[in-house]
């Protein structure tokens, strides 16, 4: 289906391409071709210009960036200006902590103020350059967005909003095969108001997409891409919410409490200091402010009853986790009233009962006096024996989105997930 130049969908959109046994049909928006052509049940694109091939779709001189910006109307509606000249300071800084380059070994897990760039593919052809959004919220003290909304300057283009849960569980700017959703700032080696997409694109693009890949006996795959042209603006129409459950013996519901982000961030204490008997590798000491799950508790019907509660996730993982990573495991699927409100069964030096985490698959953990918490500011100690990874890190750090990330002193990192948004009570007894 041939879409001409001039008549073609611009602005905010969301577009779908199925592949189907070799033939590919599609919609798609802004080409930069004028011919398609079929051969042998395929569909060939022929383009005005060559699009080259390089390792990154930057124009080789970053100075030359024109001075441009867009606005981004956080979490507490402030407006914050962001212009091309501070992402590509924050580009910069990645380029000199990149971990592929010799020299900076090891620097994966750095969690500072920095700029990954990647590229993403369009459905004309054209790949895009830009980073990483959640990434740039991050770094622009953007932490606890819920729903964005993406405003183009084009006046007659639809308005693009996109929860923030389904963005983290969709795109990985990790990901090698370009499922990632980015602020595009250049295409084929030139600023995208000199590119082939000027036209259309303005000085800033947002374009991810969605990719189903075939399943065994299925040969289709679809892509859906999400993009608005000319982004104006990112505005936070709702914050990260957690909402709190409670339910009696019977499962009934007694009780649901929605908490915004910033009713768990004005309820931090601290600072709190906890440190592993082994710190090989995966185990590392830290410094957090945090809310304790027993402060939200109290806020509850569940406040001095007999109750086990467990945590989901964004990604839909549920605390206590029976995965075996890395010999991490729990023999029960709930936490119980005295974990949460005296800590976890110990033998006086180590943790023991349902809750045992082992260091290298042998050590149990240590004991920790301090409770069960939510946090997102946390001050890692990465330095362990014979290495000075990264450490000592002197300020506190998020791990961005998804934000919240539950904290179990004396258990294992790869038990702290991400992403809190629901944490699930049931009562017991009245009595303890």
């Amino acid at each position: 289906m041939a879409v001409d130049t001039k008549t073609a969908v611009i602005g905010c959109l969301v577009i779908a391409v199925v592949a189907m046994a070799g033939w590919v049909g599609f919609l798609y928006v802004n080409p930069i071709t004028k011919t398609k052509t079929k051969e042998d049940e395929e569909t060939v694109y022929v383009y005005f210009g060559v699009l080259r091939d390089y390792d990154s779709g930057l124009p080789d001189d970053l100075s030359s960036a024109p001075t441009t910006s867009l606005v981004l109307y956080n979490e507490t509606g402030d407006q914050v200006v962001i212009t091309l000249a501070q992402i590509i300071q924050y580009i910069e800084k990645w380029e000199g902590t990149d971990p592929s380059t010799a020299g900076n070994e090891g620097k994966e897990g750095w969690w500072e103020k920095r700029l990954k760039p990647l590229t993403v593919t369009d459905t004309s052809g054209v790949p895009i350059t830009g980073v990483d959004l959640t990434e740039l919220l991050r770094v622009f003290d953007c932490n606890f967005a819920g729903e964005l909304e993406f405003v183009s300057n084009d006046p007659g283009a639809d308005k693009l909003k996109m929860d923030v849960i389904d963005i983290t569980n969709t795109f990985d700017p990790e990901d090698d095969d370009e499922n990632n959703l980015i602020l595009g700032i250049a295409a084929d080696k030139k600023w995208l108001r000199n590119s082939p997409i000027a036209d259309d694109a303005g000085d800033f693009v947002l374009i991810g997409q969605e990719v189903t890949y075939p399943d065994e006996g299925n040969n289709i795959t679809e892509i859906v891409e999400y993009r608005c042209d000319d982004l104006a603006n990112i505005t936070v129409t709702k914050n990260w919410t957690i909402t709190v459950n409670v339910y009696n013996n019977d499962n009934s519901l007694n009780q649901t409490l929605v908490l915004d982000a910033f009713n768990i961030t004005d309820a931090y204490t601290g600072p709190y200091h906890y440190e592993y008997d082994n710190t090989a590798w995966w185990y590392f000491n830290a410094t957090y402010f945090g809310t304790n799950i027993s402060q939200i508790i109290d806020y509850t019907e569940a406040k001095g009853t007999d109750y086990i509660f467990n945590i989901t996730f964004s990604p839909g993982d549920t605390q206590p986790s029976s995965k075996t990573k890395r010999k991490v495991y729990s023999y029960a699927f709930n936490f119980n009233w005295t974990d949460v409100e005296v800590g976890l069964a110990n033998n006086g030096t180590h943790v023991i009962g349902n809750h045992v985490d082992l260091v290298n698959g042998t050590i149990p953990m240590l004991k920790s006096d301090l409770l069960m918490c939510i946090t997102q500011k946390i001050q890692y100690g990465y330095s362990h024996s014979g290495s000075d990874y990264n450490s000592p890190w002197e300020d506190y750090y998020n791990d961005g989105y998804p934000p919240f990330k539950l904290i179990i002193p004396g258990l294992a990192q790869p038990r702290y997930f991400n992403g809190v948004t629901e944490i699930n009570i049931k009562i017991l007894s009245s009595t303890r």
